[in-house]
């Protein structure tokens, strides 16, 4: 079963019973569907959600560059990830304490540059 959310999200539920998702489509909306069925909804769904998510990620590593720029005392190593860089921010702290907004912006920078 789905359900279409703002924004253009889609929330999937799955149902041991067709008539058990029937009742929750009835009583909070949705539209009841086969896993197959489902499974194409995501699938076309998919490169629309991940695209949003490296603009967004895009963004967030503009700003983490100006704070690295302005906080941190610069190192040239390179991460295979967001967690990795993170990571590294925590135990080195080359830019001191950060949490947060400040840790995720910086984290994304140092996994995007290369």
């Amino acid at each position: 079963m789905i359900k279409q959310l703002l924004k253009g999200a889609i929330s999937k539920y799955a149902f041991g019973h067709k008539n058990a998702a029937e009742k929750f489509a009835k009583e909070f909306g949705g539209k009841v569907m086969t896993y197959y069925a489902v499974m194409d909804v995501v699938k076309k769904s998919l490169a629309k959600e991940t695209e949003m998510i490296h603009k967004k990620q895009a963004m967030m590593a503009q700003k983490g560059e100006m704070m690295y720029i302005n906080m941190c005392t610069p190192f040239d190593d390179t991460f295979s990830s967001i967690a990795e860089a993170k990571t590294y921010l925590l135990t080195q702290k080359p830019c001191g304490a950060l949490k947060g907004k400040q840790l995720q912006a910086i984290g994304i920078y140092l996994n995007l540059r290369k």
